[in-house]
């Protein structure tokens, strides 16, 4: 989540005044996303929840010995990339967005629980009996699912949130 966020107020602070070290910076934080996790850095993949999910990248936001997939700092992750490509040109960025939407498609069954949204992945990734799912996380998500839907048009991120904004405001 620091990376995407750094990313996104660098490509800020780079379209403004387009100094050589706010590019440097801002690749430097892009480069770091790209350092595997047991190297130190945050990319995985999906392989923990099912084999077949190998080939999903995920971004994560708390680096340890097993892999905990928290789903806002990813968002955050993803618009911060998006940020970068769209300042700087990023081919690299580009295609670490287009990777990252690809995954949240995929992924995104994993974090609903009965129209909830699980803060992470704790629940499968720690044999958890209740998803880590915190209404004030709940929020950040839907209006982080509309955020990206807004800049992709990907249908599968409006309809979740959607699908998670109804679980609060039906009654």
């Amino acid at each position: 989540m620091a990376q995407g966020t750094a990313l996104s107020v660098l490509s800020r602070a780079y379209h403004s005044d387009p100094r050589p070290e706010l590019l440097e910076a801002g690749n430097k934080a892009l480069h770091f996303l790209t350092v595997p996790i047991d190297h130190g850095g945050p990319l995985t993949s999906m392989k923990d929840l099912d084999k077949s999910l190998d080939g999903y990248i995920f971004f994560e936001e708390y680096i340890g010995d097993r892999n905990i997939y928290t789903l806002n700092g990813y968002m955050f992750t993803l618009l911060g990339l998006y940020d970068w490509w769209k300042v700087t040109g990023s081919e690299e960025a580009e295609d670490l967005f287009e990777q990252g939407i690809r995954t949240l498609d995929k992924i995104l069954p994993y974090y609903d629980f009965g129209g909830f949204s699980a803060y992470d992945l704790t629940h499968i990734t720690f044999n958890r009996k209740i998803p880590h799912g915190p209404l004030r996380y709940h929020a950040t998500h839907i209006s982080l699912l509309n955020c990206l839907y807004s800049i992709t048009g990907d249908s599968t991120l409006k309809e979740f949130a959607d699908h998670w904004q109804d679980s609060v405001t039906k009654k």
